[in-house]
């Protein structure tokens, strides 16, 4: 799962999921575009969430998110950890 948050031409803060096999050849589809009220590791963690039932995926699929180094997202993966129990953050952007 790749996770970014970023405003758009509106101002708006915008976040967007893709999901795609571990694969490093797969590619990833854009699951989901949300906009938020507030950007926080709470929110980021449950529009993750929401984004895995939206899929019928199960949270043990979960095996890594990859996002930067803001301090929201990893708190979010901190969150993710304690739910998913195969998951690890990756954070390379």
């Amino acid at each position: 799962m790749i996770v970014d948050e970023t405003m758009d031409i509106k101002n708006r803060k915008v976040l967007n999921i893709l999901v795609g096999p571990l694969n490093p050849e797969a590619k990833t589809r854009l699951v989901t575009t949300r906009f938020l009220d507030k950007c926080d590791s709470s929110t980021v963690a449950n529009a993750i969430l929401d984004c895995l039932s939206s899929i019928s995926l199960d949270r043990q699929h979960l095996v890594c998110l990859k996002s930067d180094n803001a301090p929201y997202m990893i708190a979010a993966g901190r969150i993710l950890q304690s739910l998913c129990p195969r998951y690890k953050l990756v954070r390379e952007f």
